[in-house]
């Protein structure tokens, strides 16, 4: 009767929580802004690791010249405390192939405007490290953060596509949702949707296993809440 009584305030709380999160238009893990949630391949919020260097564990890589460009920080954070700085790095997750379509969601937070961009898309690890001369550059969904304009852009291979601009000091939630239906995606830029119909920029996408993220020169960009998730209720 105890399992029963606790199987039973687990579900009522579950559904509290869900229910809660859509009404106030939040964004908790395996729920997207609103009512639609989509089953979570994975979810990072950084809170599990000590402040300082980034050690990668848990499927990330860190690509960058120096050790002290990827950090833990707790000067910014969208979610709890922590969150992941890079400075003129880039960073895989790698999570490994999943069925087709698979979306994602990042909030974002430069504090200067900088040199280059900063930028997040879906890739194909091997493709991207140059390890697998057959697939290319493997790279899906590009959202770019554009530095000298402060333009928010995304490229599908043969245009780019302004989406809006940004700001300095202001955290940015990212949320990419693929249509498989006409091979599309949409944007939306903290619960607005800012594009629609959108190119892919790479065939394939069932070769996808893996997030990029990556920030510009003389600039310090902040991840958090980092997640991919299966783009279907």
């Amino acid at each position: 009767m105890r399992g029963r009584t606790r199987r039973l305030h687990f579900v009522t709380v579950t559904l509290a929580v869900t229910l809660l999160s859509a009404w106030l238009n939040v964004w908790l893990p395996g729920v997207v802004f609103g009512q639609t949630v989509y089953p979570t391949v994975f979810f990072d919020d950084f809170e599990q690791y000590p402040v300082g260097i980034f050690t990668p564990t848990r499927g990330w890589q860190v690509l960058t010249s120096s050790l002290l460009d990827a950090n833990i920080s707790d000067v910014h954070a969208y979610g709890d405390a922590k969150s992941l700085l890079l400075k003129d790095a880039t960073a895989l997750r790698i999570f490994g192939l999943q069925p087709w379509p698979v979306g994602y969601q990042i909030a974002v937070y430069a504090d200067a405007v900088g040199q280059g961009a900063f930028e997040v898309m879906l890739v194909n690890k091997d493709g991207f490290l140059g390890t697998n001369p057959d697939c290319g550059y493997c790279g899906w969904m590009l959202v770019w953060f554009e530095s000298f304009n402060r333009t928010i852009w995304v490229g599908d291979g043969n245009q780019m596509t302004a989406c809006g601009t940004w700001m300095p000091g202001t955290w940015y939630v990212v949320k990419v949702v693929p249509d498989p239906s006409t091979n599309t995606f949409d944007l939306w830029i903290n619960n607005t949707l800012v594009g629609r119909d959108l190119g892919m920029y790479w065939p394939h996408e069932e070769l996808i296993d893996s997030i990029y993220l990556r920030s510009g020169a003389n600039v310090d960009v902040y991840f958090d809440n980092v997640s991919v998730f299966l783009a279907r209720p």
